[in-house]
C-alpha cells in the first residue's frame, strides 16, 4: 500500500499540480496539508487559490483571509484575498486589501494592476490611470501592465494616448490577444479603419473561438466598407455563442436575418448595386416578419443573443441610398419592437402628462453627446432657451464625453447610462423616472444605441432631429424637427413623424463656434486668383450617378481648382 505523503510533501505535491493545471489534485493534496497544520500560512494560502481557480470565491476568500491573518507581512496574500474579494462583488474591501498589499510592498506591479482594474469597473477613471501608470513603472516590461493603462485611458476618451498603450503592449507580447482586440477597437473608434481591422484580424488568428473578437473584426469590416466581410465575421462570432445560449433554429434564423440587415455597402459601383443591396434589405425584413409571426417561447440566454444583434443596427447607410426610406424602416422597427418585448415590454404604453404649471422638462438622449456632428448643433438650441421656462436633462448612452459634453452637462442635469443589451432596460426606466415633458433623440440611424432607444415611450413627447436626416419609423417618436429651407413640399410623404419646419436652416452657426485659426489660401498652398471646389460631406453619400458631377463642375468652370 502506498503511504499517504506527509504534510511537507503533500504541500510540495500540491504546488506542482497547482501549477500544471490539475486543481482537483491540488485541493485534495492542500486539504491534508491544512488538515496536519490547520493554521500554516502556505496550506491556507495555496488552498485559498486553488479555490478561487476553480470558481469557489467564497471558500477561497475564507481561506486567504486566514492567511493574511497568519502572516500579515505576506503581500502576496493581501493581493489575492483582495482579487477574492472582488470576485464576490465587495468592492471596498477589496481596495482596502490591494492598499495593504502596496502598504507592504509599494512597487508591486500586479496590486496595483489589480487595483486599477477594480477602479476602472468602478468608473474611477483617473484614479485607475493612476494606478496602473505606477504599475508600467514597476513592470515596464509587463505588457499587461499597459494594456491595463491603456483600458483606463480609453475609458477616459484619451483614444491617441490608449493605442499607443495598447500598442506598446503587442510590442512588448506579440501573441498578446486582448492587447490586439483593444487596440483594434480603439482604431476604430479614431477613424482608422485599416489599422483596426489588421489589429482585430490579428487577435482572431490568435484566439479564433472569441465570439467578441469575431464581433469586433466585422465591425472593423464594416468602417472599411467591406459589407460581406461583416456579415461572415458577426454570423462566425453568433454561431460561437449560439451552443452556450442553447439557440433554437428559429433564434438562429432570426439572428442570421437581422445580421444580413447591417450588411448594406458604403459605396457601389453602380445604379444597379444600390438597387440590389436594397433587395436583399427588403428580403430580410420578409424573413424577420415571417419569423417574428410564428415566435417560440424563448429562453433569457436566446432573447440575450437577439438583443446582441439588434445592438449591431443602425441603419446609417440606408439612408445614403437617396430613396424614401418610411415603409422599410416602420417595417423595421415594428420587428424589433416584437423581438424585444419580453424586456422591452413596459417602455412602449404612454407616458402620463405631468401637471401643468412650473419649468418643463426637457431631455436630450444620445451616444454622441458630444462634439460630433450627429448632436453638437443641438447645443445652442437647448443654450438659447429661457432658463426659467425650462429644466434641461442630458443623457449620455454609453458614450465618451469631451469639452462638448461639459457644457451641454452645465446647463442642468447629466446623467451618463450604461446602454448595452444586458443593461439598456435600467438605463431606459431611469429616464422615464425622471418625469420629462420632452424628450429628443438628435442622432437616429447614427448609433444603434440611439435606434433601440428610439423605439421606447420615455416622455410624452419625443422628437427627433436631423443629426442623420432620415424618418425614425418609431411609432414612438411623435415630431421629427426639420428644415423650413432643405425639406420640400411633399417631405411629409417620407416622415413617419409629423415633420415640424423650423426657420432656415433650423441650427445656429456663429465663427466662435468653428475654433482655430483663419489662414489665407497660400498659407496651404493654394494658388491665388482660382475659384476653389471642395467637398465637406464623406464620399459615401454619394451614389454612382453623381459619379460624373465633378467633371461637369470642372467643365462649367475650367479656371477652378478641386481642394
Amino acid at each position: 500500500m502506498t503511504k499517504p505523503p506527509t504534510p511537507p510533501s503533500a504541500l510540495r505535491e500540491a504546488v506542482a499540480a497547482f501549477r500544471a493545471g490539475r486543481l482537483e489534485e491540488a485541493g485534495r493534496l492542500s486539504r491534508q496539508a491544512l488538515d496536519a497544520a490547520p493554521g500554516a500560512f502556505d496550506a491556507l494560502h495555496l488552498a485559498g487559490l486553488v479555490a478561487a481557480r476553480r470558481g469557489d470565491y467564497a471558500a477561497a476568500e475564507q481561506l486567504l483571509a486566514r492567511a493574511a491573518a497568519a502572516d500579515p507581512r505576506s503581500a502576496a496574500a493581501q493581493l489575492n484575498h483582495g482579487n477574492a474579494l472582488r470576485a464576490l462583488g465587495r468592492h471596498e474591501d477589496a481596495l482596502k486589501a490591494f492598499a495593504w498589499a502596496l502598504a507592504l510592498k509599494p512597487d508591486y506591479a500586479h496590486a496595483l494592476a489589480n487595483q486599477g482594474t477594480l477602479l476602472l469597473e468602478l468608473g474611477r477613471g483617473r484614479d485607475a490611470e493612476a494606478a496602473y501608470r505606477k504599475a508600467v513603472a514597476a513592470a515596464p516590461g509587463d505588457a499587461s501592465c499597459h494594456a491595463g493603462l491603456g483600458n483606463a485611458l480609453k475609458e477616459q476618451g484619451r483614444l491617441n494616448d490608449a493605442a499607443a498603450s495598447f500598442a506598446r503592449a503587442v510590442e512588448l507580447k506579440p501573441d498578446y490577444a486582448e492587447a490586439h482586440n483593444n487596440l483594434g477597437t480603439t482604431l476604430k473608434d479614431l477613424g482608422r479603419p485599416d489599422e483596426a481591422a489588421a489589429a482585430c484580424a490579428r487577435a482572431a488568428e490568435l484566439r479564433p473561438g472569441d465570439p467578441v473578437v469575431q464581433d469586433n473584426l466585422g465591425a472593423a469590416c464594416h468602417d472599411q466598407g467591406r459589407a460581406d466581410l461583416t456579415v461572415v465575421h458577426c454570423k462566425r462570432a453568433l454561431r460561437l455563442k449560439a451552443p452556450a445560449a442553447g439557440a433554437s433554429p428559429w433564434t438562429l434564423a432570426v439572428c442570421d436575418a437581422l445580421i444580413d440587415l447591417i450588411g448594406l455597402p458604403a459605396i457601389y459601383p453602380d445604379d444597379a448595386a444600390v438597387a440590389a443591396a436594397r433587395g436583399n434589405f427588403a428580403a430580410a425584413l420578409d424573413r424577420l416578419n415571417a419569423l417574428v409571426a410564428e415566435r417560440p417561447a424563448t429562453s433569457a440566454a436566446e432573447e440575450g443573443l437577439i438583443a446582441e444583434c439588434l445592438f449591431k443596427i443602425n441603419h446609417f447607410l440606408l439612408g445614403y441610398q437617396q430613396q424614401d426610406d418610411k415603409s422599410l424602416l416602420q417595417s423595421y422597427c415594428a420587428i424589433a419592437v416584437e423581438l424585444l418585448k419580453p424586456r422591452f415590454g413596459r417602455f412602449l404604453g404612454p407616458v402620463r402628462r405631468r401637471p401643468g404649471g412650473g419649468k418643463i422638462r426637457l431631455g436630450l438622449a444620445s451616444e454622441l453627446l458630444m462634439n460630433h456632428n450627429g448632436v453638437n448643433w443641438a447645443y445652442p438650441w437647448f443654450a438659447g432657451l429661457p432658463r426659467g421656462d425650462y429644466e434641461f436633462f442630458f443623457y449620455s448612452l454609453n458614450g465618451r464625453a469631451d469639452w462638448l459634453t461639459e457644457k451641454f452637462a452645465a446647463l442642468g442635469a447629466y446623467r451618463w447610462l450604461a446602454f448595452r443589451p444586458e443593461s439598456y432596460a435600467k438605463s431606459l426606466a431611469a429616464i422615464r423616472a425622471d418625469e420629462l415633458d420632452v424628450l429628443v433623440f438628435p442622432d437616429v440611424g447614427m448609433t444603434a444605441s440611439s435606434r433601440i432607444a428610439s423605439l421606447a415611450r420615455l416622455a410624452p413627447i419625443q422628437c427627433a432631429g436631423w443629426g442623420h436626416p432620415v424618418t425614425t419609423g418609431s411609432p414612438a417618436i411623435d415630431y421629427y424637427l426639420g428644415s423650413g429651407a432643405m425639406e420640400p413640399l411633399d417631405a411629409q410623404d417620407h416622415y413617419s413623424e409629423t415633420l415640424v419646419r423650423l426657420p432656415g436652416a433650423s441650427v445656429y452657426v456663429h465663427d466662435r463656434d468653428q475654433g482655430g485659426a483663419k489662414a489665407a489660401r497660400e498659407a496651404y498652398g493654394l494658388p491665388p486668383g482660382k475659384l476653389l471646389f471642395g467637398s465637406v460631406q464623406n464620399l459615401l453619400k454619394y451614389l454612382p450617378r453623381d459619379d460624373d458631377l465633378y467633371a461637369r463642375i470642372a467643365v462649367a468652370a475650367p479656371a477652378s481648382l478641386f481642394v
